[in-house]
């Protein structure tokens, strides 16, 4: 099966390469080299499986674009002008079944530069792939000056705009949560005052002190982070929890208020209509609480007498390290589970449970579970096996 296929193997055996790509701008140097002071890196691939991924390297293999290459020895040769040997050969790795090059990345740089090498070959998956992995860059004191020299070196290229201006956003943001007393200021200073990008970005900081986000109001911009207000407004800019496709992001048209309508927490009950692109509007049940109804309550004399007993196979949740008190996602919930209502002292049992035929906003099964509670109540709970977050986020920094 060509699925089950190492292609990744087939590049590192260069007897069945027919391409060589050489680098002029990006050069290597050695004790082997001193003859000739340095010689180009270089780097062999196989021109079909490249056609496959790149329709740009394919027009160039069937003479339709100039390559400017050269035939060597029976390999033709293409000289790259404009990447470094590491950019490009990271996203023919990754077009060959390497996806650690992309995903293992922590050099938002050469990050940066392998996107441009994904765009200018029309590579459309792994585009949005550096792009998710660059929008998950985590950002610490540690490597804060080196995502801004980054963002400093790419900012006004073309079609880096979005991401730049997010991750400064997200640099101000996880700064601002570190400097808390005139101390932190001091010692932030101390340490990066030889940096010279330490003024400008304070002058940042600065600039932010006190402006809210004209999407989310905050001070301290919510983007990403779960969308839990009473009445969500109209107008506000959101995306589907989760979800990093474009096409998930959209804008709240309308919102559907349910009089007497509340979760097992007293909640709101709402529901709200989403534009997301230019896909129909799609509706979406929406409470302001942002956990699963329900939990495992498997060892339920540990919780009255705050004992924890550790249990083996157990019989309640079926799963060899119970999972107590873990929030309840299983795609076949089985009648007799003792649950509780998570966050309460409600426990109960699961008296049935319905698949109906619709789907939630990500694709799956949604279930209507029906609880017995030992003082006669009971009460239907809705239940989204895939997902145990709220349908919707702030999505502030999208055009």
């Amino acid at each position: 099966m060509l699925s089950e296929f190492d292609f990744l193997s087939e590049l590192l055996n260069e007897d069945l390469c027919d391409i060589q790509f050489e680098f002029d701008n990006d050069q290597q140097s050695g004790l082997e080299n001193r003859e000739n002071a340095a010689t180009p890196k270089k780097f062999k691939a196989q021109k079909l499986l490249l056609s496959y991924v790149s329709p740009v390297l394919r027009r160039q293999f069937n003479g339709q674009i100039p390559s400017g290459g050269k035939v060597e020895k029976d390999i033709e040769v293409v000289k790259i002008k404009e990447f470094s040997h590491q950019a490009f050969s990271s996203c023919i790795k990754y077009a060959y079944g390497d996806k650690d090059v992309v995903a293992g990345c922590t050099d938002l740089a050469l990050l940066f530069e392998m996107l441009l090498v994904s765009k200018k070959y029309m590579m459309d998956k792994l585009t949005n792939f550096i792009r998710e992995t660059i929008f998950k860059t985590k950002i610490s004191r540690k490597n804060l000056f080196d995502i801004l020299s980054a963002i400093e070196g790419w900012k006004e290229m073309a079609g880096f705009e979005d991401i730049c201006s997010f991750l400064t956003k997200m640099c101000i943001k996880e700064t601002k949560k570190d400097l808390k007393s005139a101390e932190d200021v001091y010692e932030f200073w101390t340490n990066n005052r030889d940096n010279e990008l330490l003024c400008s970005f304070l002058d940042q900081l600065t600039a932010t002190r006190g402006i809210s986000c004209i999407n989310c109001k905050a001070e301290d911009c919510l983007d990403g982070e779960t969308v839990l207000l009473a009445e969500p407004p109209v107008g506000l800019k959101v995306k589907l929890s989760g979800s990093t496709d474009a096409r998930k992001f959209g804008v709240i048209q309308t919102v559907i208020f349910k009089l007497n309508s509340t979760d097992s927490w007293g909640g709101m009950m709402n529901k709200v209509k989403v534009k997301f692109g230019i896909d129909k509007e799609q509706t979406i049940q929406y409470s302001s609480v942002n956990f699963s109804p329900l939990s495992y309550l498997c060892n339920a004399s540990a919780h009255m007498h705050n004992q924890v007993e550790s249990e083996v196979d157990c019989k309640n949740c079926n799963n060899e390290e119970c999972l107590d008190e873990q929030v309840f996602l299983s795609d076949n919930p089985i009648v007799g589970t003792k649950v509780r209502v998570t966050g309460t002292t409600r426990i109960g049992k699961i008296f049935t449970s319905t698949k109906t035929s619709s789907l939630d906003a990500w694709g799956s099964n949604i279930f209507i579970i029906h609880c017995a509670f030992p003082n006669g109540k009971s009460g239907d709970f809705p239940f989204f096996h895939s997902k145990n977050i709220s349908p919707l986020s702030f999505a502030c920094n999208t055009d």
